[in-house]
């Protein structure tokens, strides 16, 4: 499982693809805080991938956990300012 908090630089071509390993359609969350809603709906949908996107990587770190320990394969988190 490799459920991890990404830091990309603020230009980045970002190959969703790579980051998932499949070609699956990608909902993404900007802003999403400790990944409380991505975390819940991950598990539900296997056939989507999730990103959640926020700045500020100690509340990411929360729902990484959370998905660790639940097993949740289709969701990443990137550390960034979406408004980049």
């Amino acid at each position: 499982m490799n459920t991890s908090i990404i830091s990309a630089p603020a230009v980045e071509k970002i190959d969703l693809y790579e980051l998932f390993g499949n070609s699956n359609p990608v909902e993404i969350e900007i802003g999403c805080g400790k990944g409380k809603f991505l975390v819940a709906k991950a598990p539900e949908y296997p056939e989507i991938n999730f990103l959640g996107i926020d700045r500020v990587e100690k509340w990411m770190k929360i729902g990484r956990e959370k998905s660790l320990k639940r097993k949740v394969e289709n969701l990443k988190f990137i550390k960034q300012d979406a408004r980049l």
